[in-house]
């Protein structure tokens, strides 16, 4: 399976592959993903080899350099079946090296050209995760799609029964203004002081937590400093899979729309998407059990969505996706979720 996207797209991939195994559990199965990605797969229970891709360093030129590497090593391994995710022409040209069956959307540059065609439908509430299932009926694979599903180490007890905040995006219009994230928090730890609070996300991400976070001490009348606060930042400390191994005993996961929020799903937990220049319609809400979208629907806003993976800034300066989603309405959701 080819899909070496962003870290949320490789998550919901996951779903192919247990829905391959439930089909066929003797398959032998391998993953190709970008390098970032590759994390997600240590010690998966039943993957042969993970093929991961360096596409930052070094230039256009060592891309595609190592991604030549790459469709020699592929093509030398000799694979019955590939099964390409990714719509761009690079991974199409290691697809059709391979000298494999292959499969995938028409919406690739090279979609005449798989052995299978399937039609890439968009924007009408397909979830991805039943986009890409559709890859697997010529293969005989019609059964209704397997839930996203990573494999994290155990984590310490004491992140048991947390409330997990993810606010960071690389796109600033998937990002909830960070103030409301602060008023969020301050009625989370009124209502729930028995809960602690974790603040995830990447390396780059702690100075834009620890921001949200002096926002928090600022708004709460009583809590005066974030040591006297029941909650912490990790960005940075934990790996992806460990990081989904807290998001596993926590209570609740409420994130952007973002790579965090697939880590939710990937683990089943109670997880809240909260949505601002995107929309649920694309197909990458959470899909765990119990999980909620809070949005301003597009009909109640003209210009909302701007794009299909939001934007650096809001085109016409107000970013009203963001600011008209009210605190109440999270806190709301949150509420519902935790009540069940």
């Amino acid at each position: 399976m080819v899909q070496p996207a962003f870290l949320g797209d490789a998550v919901l991939a996951t779903s192919l592959l247990e829905s391959i195994k439930r089909r066929w559990p003797s398959a032998l199965l391998s993953v190709l993903v970008r390098e970032e990605a590759a994390p997600l797969f240590d010690g998966h229970p039943f993957l042969e080899r993970v093929w991961s891709w360096d596409r930052k360093s070094g230039g256009v030129l060592g891309k595609y350099g190592r991604l030549l590497k790459l469709v020699r090593a592929v093509r030398k391994s000799r694979y019955d079946v590939v099964i390409n995710v990714h719509r761009h022409g690079s991974s199409a040209l290691l697809t059709l090296c391979s000298g494999a069956t292959t499969v995938g959307f028409t919406a690739s540059p090279a979609g005449r050209l798989w052995s299978h065609r399937i039609q890439h439908v968009w924007g009408d509430g397909t979830h991805e995760i039943e986009r890409n299932a559709a890859l697997l009926a010529p293969l005989d694979c019609t059964t209704a799609p397997c839930r996203p599903k990573l494999y994290p180490p155990s984590m310490a007890p004491s992140t048991a029964g947390s409330i997990v905040l993810a606010p960071a995006s690389v796109w600033r219009t998937k990002m909830w203004p960070l103030e409301k994230w602060a008023a969020l928090a301050v009625e989370l730890a009124d209502l729930w002081p028995e809960r602690e609070l974790i603040w995830v996300g990447g390396p780059s991400d702690r100075a834009l937590l620890e921001h949200i976070a002096n926002e928090l001490c600022a708004k709460s009348g009583a809590l005066r400093s974030l040591d006297s606060l029941n909650m912490r930042v990790v960005a940075g400390e934990y790996s992806l899979l460990e990081t989904a191994g807290v998001m596993a005993v926590a209570a609740l996961v409420i994130s952007g729309d973002s790579a965090p929020l697939h880590l939710a799903s990937g683990v089943n937990a109670r997880a809240l998407g909260v949505f601002c220049s995107t929309t649920e319609a694309f197909g990458f809400g959470p899909t765990s059990d119990f999980s909620a979208v809070v949005e301003v629907k597009p009909e109640e806003l003209v210009c909302k969505p701007c794009g299909m993976h939001g934007r650096k800034a809001c085109p016409l300066r107000h970013f009203k996706c963001g600011e008209q989603l009210e605190v109440d309405r999270v806190l709301v959701a949150a509420q519902q979720l935790l009540a069940n």
